[in-house]
Protein backbone atom coordinates (compact mmCIF):
# COMPACT_ATOMS: atom_id res chain seq x y z
CA UNK A 1 0.00 0.00 0.00
CA UNK A 2 1.51 3.63 -0.71
CA UNK A 3 0.85 6.63 1.09
CA UNK A 4 1.76 10.47 0.26
CA UNK A 5 3.87 11.94 3.13
CA UNK A 6 3.20 15.69 3.39
CA UNK A 7 6.47 16.96 1.10
CA UNK A 8 4.28 14.97 -2.00
CA UNK A 9 6.68 11.71 -1.75
CA UNK A 10 5.13 8.62 -1.32
CA UNK A 11 6.37 6.53 0.93
CA UNK A 12 5.88 2.35 1.03
CA UNK A 13 4.01 1.48 3.74
CA UNK A 14 3.04 -2.52 4.80
CA UNK A 15 -0.51 -3.47 5.30
CA UNK A 16 0.32 -5.59 8.33
CA UNK A 17 1.52 -2.17 9.81
CA UNK A 18 -1.52 -0.32 9.27
CA UNK A 19 -3.95 -3.38 10.84
CA UNK A 20 -0.66 -3.71 13.88
CA UNK A 21 -2.12 0.31 14.27
CA UNK A 22 -5.39 -0.23 13.68
CA UNK A 23 -5.81 -3.32 16.05
CA UNK A 24 -3.81 -0.85 18.71
CA UNK A 25 -6.14 2.21 18.15
CA UNK A 26 -9.14 -0.32 18.17
CA UNK A 27 -8.17 -1.92 21.61
CA UNK A 28 -7.33 1.83 23.02
CA UNK A 29 -10.91 2.73 22.50
CA UNK A 30 -11.81 -0.40 23.94
CA UNK A 31 -9.86 -0.33 26.83
CA UNK A 32 -11.43 2.81 27.05
CA UNK A 33 -15.10 1.80 26.50
CA UNK A 34 -14.45 -0.72 29.12
CA UNK A 35 -13.27 1.93 32.12
CA UNK A 36 -16.58 4.40 30.96
CA UNK A 37 -19.01 1.20 31.55
CA UNK A 38 -17.57 0.07 34.26
CA UNK A 39 -17.53 3.74 35.57
CA UNK A 40 -21.62 3.55 34.38
CA UNK A 41 -22.20 0.18 36.21
CA UNK A 42 -20.33 1.75 39.43
CA UNK A 43 -21.98 4.80 39.22
CA UNK A 44 -25.64 3.16 38.52
CA UNK A 45 -24.96 0.17 41.39
CA UNK A 46 -24.43 3.36 43.47
CA UNK A 47 -26.86 5.25 42.55
CA UNK A 48 -29.40 1.34 43.79
CA UNK A 49 -27.89 1.33 46.81
CA UNK A 50 -28.65 5.25 47.80
CA UNK A 51 -32.17 4.57 46.50
CA UNK A 52 -32.21 1.14 48.56
CA UNK A 53 -30.68 3.26 51.73
CA UNK A 54 -33.46 5.73 51.10
CA UNK A 55 -36.19 3.29 51.05
CA UNK A 56 -35.10 1.53 54.01
CA UNK A 57 -34.95 4.57 55.91
CA UNK A 58 -38.51 5.89 54.39
CA UNK A 59 -39.53 2.71 55.50
CA UNK A 60 -38.34 3.05 59.49
CA UNK A 61 -39.69 6.08 59.86
CA UNK A 62 -43.41 5.04 58.76
CA UNK A 63 -42.82 1.84 61.12
CA UNK A 64 -41.95 4.04 63.91
CA UNK A 65 -44.94 6.71 62.89
CA UNK A 66 -46.68 3.89 62.71
CA UNK A 67 -45.85 1.99 65.80
CA UNK A 68 -45.95 5.72 67.22
CA UNK A 69 -49.13 6.70 65.94
CA UNK A 70 -50.46 3.03 67.63
CA UNK A 71 -49.22 3.82 71.30
CA UNK A 72 -50.77 7.04 71.22
CA UNK A 73 -54.20 5.62 70.22
CA UNK A 74 -54.07 2.70 72.88
CA UNK A 75 -52.74 6.19 75.00
CA UNK A 76 -55.66 7.98 74.58
CA UNK A 77 -58.07 4.53 75.15
CA UNK A 78 -56.67 4.29 78.42
CA UNK A 79 -57.38 8.18 78.85
CA UNK A 80 -60.59 7.32 77.78
CA UNK A 81 -60.75 4.31 80.13
CA UNK A 82 -59.73 6.42 83.08
CA UNK A 83 -62.22 9.22 82.30
CA UNK A 84 -64.82 7.02 82.44
CA UNK A 85 -64.25 5.06 85.70
CA UNK A 86 -63.83 8.94 87.56
CA UNK A 87 -66.96 9.45 86.15
CA UNK A 88 -68.92 6.36 87.08
CA UNK A 89 -66.97 6.44 90.53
Amino acid sequence: MCATVGNGHSDSVQSEDLGAAEHGWGFQMQRKLGRVNRGKKELEMGNLARVQQKRKAVNARMSSLWWGSRTAMQDLELLDLQLARQMFV
